[in-house]
This record gives structure tokens, sequence and C-alpha cells, in this order.
């Protein structure tokens, strides 16, 4: 593979069989030469016809690398299996359910080389299952090049807590990352949201522009809108006390940079721990077992998040017994008040 490849495009691939061939399509109606920029597709054990799609678009194009998971990672693991083997000066996580706009790799190039930038964020926008336009996800606006915790104090308090940037939404410097030892959390949904701000807070040039680039496909097929679909005890145990605990970790390292910004990232973590009262409430007992079965394997993670627990929330982690019997007394009487409310 050339030296000079100015980006390298990772895409996390599983059961996509439906998208991949668009998405693919995408990446290559672009006003850059192949060989300037490379596509590494990594299949996450897909059951469909994905991978099959993957190989016949390699016979057409040299830049398209394909490499297999034995075991399903998850989206995080994927990307991070891509970022080892990326060749180019800068990185773009695309999904492989959604697309990127005609002819936009020349220009997003130019201003981040240019600038010399470490991190170029952009806009993008929703799109149907059926890529029909919802709207433009206006998350920010043009500047100019500064350090991530002047990014992060333009946004403000509120848009840090809601970790409304998403990893496909920019491109990423390649020396940048490595260099900050940056990882997406394995095994996990949500995965982006830590490194999302590790990714801006941490840079020393980042820029942003409000037009829209991206794609993002309302899949009602996702893991996400899959989850979403009932109260799932794995969807409770990662949200809230893996992503918690990983966004704590990242206020500790923040704080040798900026004491304000670590505040706030901080109590945004405590406070994500703390979102399992309602779930646990509201989910069945099946995917409470499922909650506690998750804990109780992770007895490192147990202890780290203890400390940051609410009252309820620390009777609810440290008495999986007394919790599971009040709840089964009272559930049965909970869903006879919400079914009467709905009449």
């Amino acid at each position: 593979m050339k030296q000079n490849i100015y980006l390298t495009i990772i895409l996390p691939c599983y059961n996509v069989e439906k998208y991949i061939t668009e998405c693919l399509d995408s990446i290559y109606n672009q006003d850059i030469t192949e060989n300037d920029y490379e596509v590494i597709c990594v299949d996450d054990c897909s059951t469909d016809s994905t991978r099959d799609i993957i190989v016949q678009y390699q016979e057409n194009h040299d830049n398209l690398r394909l490499i297999n998971h034995n075991i399903n990672k998850k989206q995080g693991g994927a990307r991070n299996t891509g970022l080892k083997v990326a060749h180019g000066e800068y990185i773009w996580f695309v999904d492989s359910d959604d697309y990127i706009k005609p002819n936009v790799l020349k220009k997003l190039l130019n201003i981040c080389i240019d600038n010399q930038l470490e991190v170029l964020q952009f806009n993008y926008d929703k799109v149907s299952s059926q890529n029909v336009y919802q709207y433009t996800k206006k998350n920010v606006n043009d500047t100019v090049a500064m350090t991530g915790i002047e990014f992060a104090n333009l946004l403000g308090n509120e848009y840090l807590n809601n970790y409304d940037l998403s990893v496909c939404s920019r491109l990423v410097k390649t020396e940048f990352i490595r260099k900050q030892n940056i990882q997406f959390l394995e095994n996990t949904i949500f995965e982006d949201l830590e490194f999302s701000l590790r990714t801006f807070l941490f840079s020393n040039k980042i820029q942003a522009i409000s037009d829209s680039y991206y794609c993002y496909r309302n899949n009602p097929e996702s893991t996400m809108n899959e989850i979403s679909k009932v109260v799932n005890g794995n969807f409770i145990f990662q949200t809230c006390l893996i992503i918690g605990k990983g966004i704590i970790d990242l206020s500790a390292d923040l704080k040798k940079i900026d004491k304000e910004t670590s505040r706030i990232i901080f109590e945004s973590g405590v406070w994500r721990i703390n979102k399992i009262t309602k779930p646990i409430m509201k989910a069945s007992n099946k995917e409470r077992n499922v909650f506690y079965s998750l804990l109780n394997d992770d007895k490192v993670l147990k202890d780290d998040i203890s400390i940051y627990l609410n009252k309820i929330n620390r009777i609810i982690v440290m008495h999986e017994l007394m919790v599971k019997n009040i709840l089964f007394i009272i559930t049965p009487l909970l869903n006879l008040i919400r079914f009467l409310i709905k009449l």
C-alpha cells in the first residue's frame, strides 16, 4: 500500500446486505483518485451476504481491504481493528448502513491539510430507510481553528452533556488518535460517546464547518432501534455503568488540561451511572436477571462505580436479592396502574 494516502475510510460491517452497496457506491462517487485514499471494511461476523458483496467490490477497487473478525466485537471493536492498520493521514469512520455525499472528499481533505487540523467537525443529514430526507442535524456552526477546550467552551455545558457529536461527522488525524491512544470501548453500545469526547477535548487544533457531508440512515433494523423496543438488561448495564465509568475516567485524564471541563464531564458520568433506577424498575424479571448477571461478572466495575451511586442506586446495585424480591411483588401492581392510566 502506498504511503502517500490522505484518507482512510473505516466501515464496521455486520449484516448490512441491504445497505452496503449504496454505502460503498457513495464512497467511490468522489472527486479524488482511489490512489489518494483507502477503504477498510471490517466484517464483524456477518451471517448474511455482506461479506460476499464486499468481495465483489474488491474486484474493481484496489484500495478496498476486507478484514474478517473471528468473533463479534460490535462497532467499537471493528473500528479499533480498522484503526490499527490504517495508512491514511486522516480517518473517517463511516457506518455501513449510512452513506456520504458525492464529491466531498477533496474539499474536506483540503480544509484539514491546509489548516493542519487534528479534527474537522461537520453536520449530517438524517434520512429514512428509503433515503427520504428528514432533517439536518445542526450540531456545529462555522468556526476558526482552536483547541478542543476552546471548542468545548464555545459549545457550552448543555452541549457537552448531550454528547451529540456523532463519530461519523468528523475527520480525525490518524497520528493524533494514535499519539493520544484513543480507542473505542469494545463489546458495548454507545461506544462512540467517550471516543467523541476524547477526540475533540484533547485536540490542539479543531475546526467546525456548518455544511452537511454525511447521511445518517434512520434504520428500523439497527441495533439501537431493536434494543430500544424493550427495557433490556444488557442495554442498561452498558449505557449506564460501562459508559458512565468510561466518562468518569475521561474526566480524570482531563484534569491536567482544564479542571472546569473535567468537572463537567465528571458530573455527566456520575449522572449516567445513576440513570439505572427507572429502567431497572420497568424491566422484566428476566431482564433484571441479565443486568445482575453482567454486574456480578464484572466485580471490578461494580466496585469502581459504587462510590458514585446515590442512595437508591446503591441499594439496587449492592442488594440484588432484596431488590428482586421487592420488585417481583410490586411489578404486577405497577403494570396494572400503567394499564389503567392508558385507558
